[in-house]
């Protein structure tokens, strides 16, 4: 099945309308590279504040398509924090609660 929000917005459509919309924004796309390049960023918009490209927006058939994106954006956002918590740790000798902290 399709997913679906659950709010229906301002104006009320059936069911069926939402899930047909969705269904056809999402046959339209195909797979093609563009669209998972578009959905990744999507995603790396919606989960952090650090910079994405300027034709990235909150599109939520992109955030939709991009679900399978959300693991390897927190393993990203992983590494960094934890190559700054190293830097802070080791190269600064500050004691690991103040490289905790920073």
């Amino acid at each position: 099945g399709t997913v679906e929000s659950r709010g229906m917005g301002t104006i009320a459509k059936s069911r069926d309308a939402v899930s047909q919309e969705i269904q056809e924004f999402i046959d339209g796309e195909g797979n093609s590279l563009w669209a998972e390049v578009r959905s990744f960023f999507t995603v790396w918009l919606f989960v952090t504040r650090l910079p994405s490209p300027s034709w990235v927006d909150a599109h939520p058939g992109y955030l939709m398509r991009g679900m399978t994106y959300f693991p390897l954006c927190g393993a990203i956002i992983g590494t960094i924090v934890s190559a700054f918590y190293d830097l802070f740790s080791i190269t600064l000798s500050l004691p690991l609660v103040a490289s905790s902290i920073i």
